[in-house]
């Protein structure tokens, strides 16, 4: 009987044992492992005047709430996460994708422009995304001046696609 008893006591503190490690682990990764990072993405649209689109989601971290996120060519962006660019014909094909930005790293394309003023939601400067090869379409120009998509050619000859005024949308996500 003895032994019974002291089974049971045993198996008792075991599991207080578990259960108090598990609740300090626990306790101790709240305080001592940072959290996720959060983003939060501004989509950008642009409409040619021939009815091309151009669609972009730019993402950033949740914390930066005022100042530029922005990238100019090859390196490392300040304050951009991702940027995704989307072309589409007239009729909504989707013609091409380009990941300009992942995981915080541009690719190797000198040309990438892109400064946006979180706090405002508003492109300033230079804009020039998309594609950088034989093949490829971009969007560059001045926001509120005036924006044109281009196609690239395998021989590396640009030829205007479509144009605008420079306006372009954008929704925070």
């Amino acid at each position: 009987m003895v032994h019974c008893f002291n089974h049971h006591w045993w198996t008792v503190l075991k599991q207080w044992r578990l259960g108090l490690l598990l609740s300090v682990g626990w306790a101790l990764s709240l305080f001592l492992l940072p959290p996720a990072a959060l983003a939060t993405e501004t989509q950008l649209h642009w409409q040619g005047d021939q009815g091309y689109q151009v669609r972009a989601n730019l993402t950033y971290p949740d914390t930066f709430t005022t100042g530029i996120a922005a990238i100019e060519g090859v390196g490392k962006p300040k304050q951009l996460d991702a940027v995704t660019v989307r072309v589409y014909d007239p009729e909504g094909q989707e013609l091409a994708v380009y990941e300009n930005v992942v995981a915080g790293q541009s690719g190797q394309d000198d040309f990438l422009q892109l400064h946006f003023d979180v706090g405002q939601q508003q492109l300033r400067g230079w804009l020039d995304i998309g594609g950088a090869v034989g093949e490829d379409y971009f969007l560059k120009g001045q926001p509120g001046v005036g924006l044109d998509l281009f196609y690239l050619d395998a021989q590396g000859k640009e030829t205007k696609v479509d144009h605008n005024d420079g306006q372009v949308s954008l929704v925070a996500g």
